[in-house]
């Protein structure tokens, strides 16, 4: 009887020790087999990577050979075809498998660029991790091989959309230094059915209503020249890449669906109507520009081009040290009237959706100008 009591106090099991040490030991190990998984699509991303970046390398060689160019610009996504024939050298260019910021990689897709005479190309990519004999980060693929390095330095001329920009550094950021100049121009109004009230009737027009086609205003409706000289003047939504009712919708929260049943962000770097990697100049650049060049009292005079070529007299202050280049492009009005040509450069802010950067003719200060979204305004790229 003693013994059989005994054996009942006895009851066989693991402690609770023995089980949370268990329960660790296992999440370690899935946590290893979690980060392997990680690490081995990373690596298969990249290989992919160099893979894409070498088939648009062929495919670019003989659109060369038949075309007698590389092309002005080229969509990842779309078909390549050819600018002389309907010959198609790649049916589908491909596009930067995502997530496209694996490791110390931009968020960015490839981007493409043609020197002038379209006789030569970059193409811009990133490796998160070595792949065979190409190291890790900003590769360029050119019709020579990889380069060990970005495509772009800062200071060089960037061809976008068949038209040259210069750039420039100013302290850590690069800036075009010229007025973007993209689109189709469309004329200025303030009677439907060409423009579009979007303020429910008190006179805000919007002419930039296509969403199909990237539209701008040039001033006076006069594109060979004073968008060939000032840049195209763009709405704060078209610039964005949104369609036209976003111009009156509420962004506050950062995002709306502008009444339209589909949701649009503005992201803390937005590339709307700019290249690939580069984005809509935002409050936080031209404040670190403002601070860089000693303040808003004096920021002005030193991004403003110098001289009254363009500019009307006296254009005080202006000794464009900065090379920001800043030209007095004017801008359409919300009610579609052009105003202030050669005397102020207004450039739209991709965060501050309701004002632009205004430089002036008569001062060296660099203001923050109040405007409605509708009113056109001249646009300036930043390097993400």
């Amino acid at each position: 009887m003693i013994f059989k009591d005994k054996m009942k106090k006895f009851h066989p099991g693991f402690t609770l020790v023995e089980i949370l040490v268990v329960l660790a030991i296992i999440g370690i190990i899935v946590g290893i087999a979690t980060i392997s998984v990680s690490t081995i699509r990373q690596k298969s991303r990249d290989i992919k990577r160099l893979k894409e970046v070498d088939s648009v390398r062929t495919a670019l060689q003989m659109y060369f050979y038949n075309e007698g160019q590389y092309p002005n610009s080229i969509t990842f996504g779309s078909t390549l075809t050819g600018s002389s024939s309907s010959s198609t050298y790649m049916a589908l260019l491909p596009t930067n498998p995502s997530p496209r910021n694996d490791g110390i990689c931009p968020d960015n897709d490839y981007a493409y660029y043609t020197t002038a005479t379209s006789t030569n190309y970059k193409l811009d990519f990133c490796l998160s991790t070595p792949v065979g004999n190409v190291s890790s980060g900003q590769k360029c693929a050119t019709p020579q091989g990889i380069l060990n390095q970005s495509c772009f330095v800062c200071g060089e001329s960037l061809t976008y959309s068949g038209e040259s920009y210069p750039t420039v550094l100013i302290n850590d950021q690069c800036w075009t230094a010229k007025n973007l100049n993209i689109g189709t121009k469309i004329n200025s109004g303030n009677s439907e059915p060409t423009c579009h009230d979007v303020s429910g009737g008190s006179g805000q027009w919007s002419c930039q209503i296509d969403p199909n086609v990237i539209e701008k205003y040039c001033y006076n409706d006069d594109a060979s020249s004073e968008c060939a000289t000032y840049g195209g003047l763009y709405e704060w939504a078209e610039a964005m890449g949104f369609p036209y009712e976003c111009n009156n919708a509420d962004f506050s929260s950062g995002s709306s669906n502008c009444g339209t049943g589909t949701t649009y962000t503005v992201a803390t770097e937005h590339q709307g109507l700019c290249p690939t990697g580069w984005h809509i100049a935002n409050n936080t650049d031209t404040a670190a520009l403002y601070s860089y060049l000693g303040g808003t009292g004096i920021a002005g005079g030193k991004m403003k081009e110098t001289g009254t070529t363009h500019w009307s007299f006296p254009n005080t202050g202006a000794d464009n040290s900065s090379g920001f280049n800043g030209l007095p492009s004017g801008y359409r009005n919300y009610n579609g009237v052009y105003f202030s040509l050669q005397y102020n450069g207004i450039f739209l802010l991709s965060t501050v959706t309701d004002s632009g950067l205004d430089l002036v003719f008569t001062g060296t200060t660099a203001n923050e100008y109040g405007m409605y979204r509708v009113a056109g305004r001249s646009i300036r790229c930043v390097k993400d």
